[in-house]
C-alpha cells in the first residue's frame, strides 16, 4: 500500500581545508581533494528534482512495523556523490525506528548514478544529507509525496570570501609551530535562522596549543550569512562540519 511521505532536501557541509603556516602566522586555506558542498554546480539526480521525486514515489514504502506502531517523524541520511556519480558512504544520522531508516537506505542504494558536482570545471565528491519525514496513512487525503528543495546558506561574496575571512582571522598557534605540531581540528557549527554562526563545538583536536581556540575565534569573526531557507522563504538552521588540517610547510 502506498503511504504518504514528505521529503525535504537539506544540506550538510563537509569542507576539507588545509592550513599552511606562513611567516606572518596567518595560514593559507586550500581545498583538498575530498568532499564538498560549496561547488560551481550541484550534483543532480538524472532528470532533476521531478525525476528524483518520481523515483522515490515508486520505490519508497512505509514499513509495516512503523505503520502498526504509528511511528512517524524525521530521519536523516547522509551520503557522498562520487566523481563518477555513484553514491557511497551512506550514514544514517538519525533514525525513528520501525524500519524507516533501513527503508530510506534501501531506496538510496537503488538510485542510478547522479551527475556529479563540479568545481573549477572538474567533477568533485560532494556530501548530501536527505531528511525523510515519514507520515502515516491519511485516509481522508490523497496519497502523495512531495520533494522540496532548500536554498543553501550563502556567505557574503561566496565561498572564496568565506575562505578569505577565515584566513584573515585564523592563526597557526606559535607553540604548535615551535614544536612542529601538525594535525586535525574538527569543528561543527550552526548557521541559525538569522544567518549568525552559533553552537560552535570542537569535535576533535589533534594539534593542541590553542588551535581549537584559534578556530573558534576565527569563526566568530566571520560575517553573517544569508540563512538557508525553503522555496517559500521560510528560514532554516543549517549545520556545518569543518575538518581543518594544520600543516607546516
Amino acid at each position: 500500500m502506498k503511504k504518504q511521505f514528505l521529503m525535504t532536501i537539506l544540506m550538510a557541509l563537509l569542507l576539507p581545508i588545509g592550513l599552511y603556516a606562513q611567516s606572518d602566522d596567518h595560514p593559507v586555506l586550500e581545498s583538498g581533494d575530498s568532499i564538498f558542498v560549496f561547488t560551481e554546480t550541484a550534483p543532480q539526480f538524472p532528470g532533476g528534482m521531478d525525476s528524483l521525486l518520481s523515483f522515490i514515489q515508486h520505490n519508497l514504502q512505509y514499513p509495516e512495523i512503523a505503520r502498526v506502531q504509528n511511528i512517524q517523524g524525521n530521519l536523516f541520511v547522509r551520503f557522498v556523490v562520487e566523481k563518477d556519480g555513484s553514491l557511497s558512504s551512506f550514514q544514517l544520522i538519525r533514525d525513528i525506528g520501525g524500519g524507516c531508516g533501513e527503508e530510506a537506505l534501501r531506496v538510496l542504494k537503488l538510485m542510478p548514478h547522479w551527475t556529479p558536482a563540479t568545481l573549477q570545471g572538474k567533477a568533485v565528491r560532494s556530501s548530501y544529507t536527505l531528511p525523510f519525514k515519514f507520515l502515516p496513512d491519511n485516509p481522508a487525503s490523497q496519497q502523495s509525496s512531495q520533494l522540496q528543495e532548500v536554498q543553501q546558506p550563502e556567505y557574503p561574496g561566496g565561498e572564496a570570501a568565506f575562505y578569505q575571512d577565515l584566513n584573515k582571522h585564523l592563526k597557526y598557534p606559535k607553540q604548535a609551530k615551535d614544536n612542529n605540531k601538525e594535525g586535525l581540528v574538527f569543528v561543527e557549527f550552526v548557521v541559525n535562522k538569522k544567518g549568525k554562526i552559533t553552537d560552535i563545538r570542537i569535535l576533535q583536536d589533534n594539534v593542541g596549543y590553542g588551535a581549537d581556540k584559534s578556530v573558534i575565534k576565527a569563526l566568530k569573526h566571520t560575517k553573517c550569512w544569508t540563512p538557508a531557507h525553503t522555496l517559500d522563504g521560510r528560514p532554516l538552521r543549517c549545520q556545518f562540519a569543518l575538518p581543518l588540517t594544520f600543516k607546516l610547510h
